[in-house]
């Protein structure tokens, strides 16, 4: 990951890929590194994509993606304020729930359980996006 830093680093002081300025005179992104994953991000230009960005991709071996895609679980690029984009979130919640019994379980247990289960599958996008009022009621 420091390799391909200090290649991107060499690549936009020499002018040929422009990261992406945050606003509010914040820095300039050009990538993000997680464990074996690199995502660039850059300024939308033609000088920037093209066709340039396949073969890249190819000659490393890797995929050039497109918008919105999945990243650690969280989608990227998709609007949130869609409920379709929260699909995942209630059909993982409906799957969990409809494996249940009613006979085994008490009515005090079937209510923790869905509680727990309620509370914290859905937690990890709510703590990054905003649920869409359709999505709630």
């Amino acid at each position: 990951m420091e390799v391909i830093n200090l290649f991107l680093n060499k690549a936009m002081a020499a002018g040929l890929f422009q990261g992406f300025q945050l606003p509010n005179d914040g820095p300039t992104l050009s990538s993000l590194c997680y464990a074996d994953d690199v995502l660039f991000i850059g300024k939308w230009s033609d000088q920037n994509v093209e066709e340039e960005v396949a073969r890249l991709a190819s000659k490393l071996n890797c995929e050039a993606g497109s918008l919105p895609f999945l990243y650690l679980g969280v989608p990227i690029g998709a609007n949130m304020k869609r409920a379709k984009f929260w699909e995942p979130v209630v059909s993982r919640v409906g799957a969990r729930l409809s494996k249940w019994k009613a006979r085994h379980l008490s009515f005090a247990g079937r209510l923790t359980l869905a509680k727990s289960v309620l509370g914290s599958i859905p937690s990890y996008y709510m703590s990054l996006f905003l649920a869409p009022k359709m999505l709630i009621s």
